[in-house]
């Protein structure tokens, strides 16, 4: 069975600016484009760039290189050429691609510190470790 590809509410666009918002439930991403005519269209993703969210969803179908342990500069993401996909009967754009695969944004790493383990101590002051293992 074939599917036809209906092309929807999509439009060529250029990526202005990603800028980092305060919402009522907590920090968001508002990303503003300019359509071929001119007119601004806005989308909002996650405030925070997680594997499998919304912001990092985006960033990959732009081409830029996500990965742990690495940060994106937010000012870098600004005249992108990309194609926006506007939700049935609404303003807001729902999702973005482009079409030249390409880096568009180098990261810069950023240091990970992991977790400090706090060893456990028993009623006789041993550690966990020191329990277990004398």
């Amino acid at each position: 069975m074939n599917i036809p590809v209906d092309p929807g509410q999509e439009y060529k666009a250029t990526l202005q600016e990603v800028t980092l918002r305060d919402g009522k439930k907590g920090p968001y991403l508002m990303w503003v484009f300019t359509d071929e005519d001119g007119t601004r269209r806005v989308g909002f993703t996650d405030g925070e760039l997680r594997t499998g969210n919304r912001t990092w969803t985006w960033l990959i179908m732009l081409g830029v290189k996500v990965e742990v342990g690495l940060a994106i500069d937010l000012s870098l993401l600004k005249s992108i050429p990309c194609r926006i996909f506007l939700g049935v009967g609404e303003e807001t754009v729902r999702m973005i691609y482009r079409a030249q695969p390409a880096v568009v944004v180098t990261p810069v790493p950023v240091k990970v510190e992991p977790p400090k383990a706090t060893p456990t101590q028993s009623a006789d002051g041993k550690t966990e470790a020191e329990w277990l293992f004398t």
